[in-house]
């Protein structure tokens, strides 16, 4: 009888300790979430996409880095962003894996898979072509081309499927205007200023760009579909970026590297 006592003497200890330590745990995760210590927010961006984004000795950088970056301080959540390849970072987001893409343009494709933020910033897809080539000014004549555009790019989305084009990946602006500068593909379909910023530091001779755009569109934070929480803090975020400032301070620090961006009438 004695020792049925101690062990239940034993065993009510044991579970007074028990639910002191998980009280603790308790307040302690409550502490942590009311001093901000969440879990970071992974943010995804394509890393061929100089000056808007790329990777600098291991470091994503350009200016929607920057964005993503203030955005977390502005939401008070701590942010990760990796620049990577772009098919790759999409997967990753479906999967879970990750919380969202940052500078992705819209199609209705997409909007089955993303949600999308309001606009960062805003883009002109052209067609770069050789000057001895002035033919090719508009989608039509692309029939029969070999057309060089991104994997899992907007160009792609644009071009891609279009019966009689020949799409040829390229994993960069500089290496899509270096095949058509060699005649291995015949026009590049990509943004303005990736191209003119890749021709810009190349000195590539011999390329125009076909004078009327093929599409004008805005890029966005995408995350995946119904993830409204997240969404709605993101869009509050950029927000009161763009009303005090934050925003313009960015754009203008990458002015010189020919971004456009879009104007607060977007907001």
């Amino acid at each position: 009888m004695q020792h049925n006592r101690y062990s239940w003497r034993v065993f009510g200890i044991c579970l007074v300790l028990t639910v002191l330590l998980l009280g603790v745990e308790l307040i302690f995760a409550d502490t942590g979430a009311l001093n901000g210590e969440e879990k970071p927010l992974l943010f995804l961006v394509n890393s061929e996409l100089m000056p808007i984004a790329y990777v600098d000795n291991g470091e994503a950088k350009g200016v929607v880095v920057d964005i993503g970056k203030a955005l977390g301080e502005r939401i008070g959540r701590p942010v990760e962003i990796r620049a990577m390849d772009w098919v790759e970072a999409q997967l990753l987001v479906i999967a879970g894996r990750a919380d969202g893409l940052i500078h992705m343009n819209r199609t209705p494709a997409r909007e089955e898979l993303y949600s999308f933020s309001e606009p960062l910033l805003q883009s002109e897809f052209v067609i770069f072509r050789r000057e001895r080539d002035p033919f090719i000014q508009s989608v039509s004549d692309l029939e029969g081309k070999r057309v060089g555009v991104q994997a899992g790019g907007y160009g792609y989305d644009l071009i891609g499927k279009r019966k009689g084009v020949e799409p040829v990946f390229v994993s960069r602006a500089i290496q899509g205007l270096e095949l058509l500068e060699s005649g291995q593909i015949d026009a590049l379909v990509i943004d303005r200023w990736l191209g003119e910023y890749a021709l810009a530091r190349t000195g590539i001779d011999g390329i125009q760009i076909a004078k009327e755009p093929l599409a004008k569109s805005n890029s966005h934070i995408a995350v995946v579909k119904g993830n409204d929480e997240l969404l709605e803090q993101i869009n509050l975020g950029l927000w009161e970026m763009e009303k005090d400032g934050t925003l313009t301070q960015i754009f203008d620090s990458w002015r010189g590297k020919r971004v456009i961006y879009v104007t607060r009438e977007h907001f």
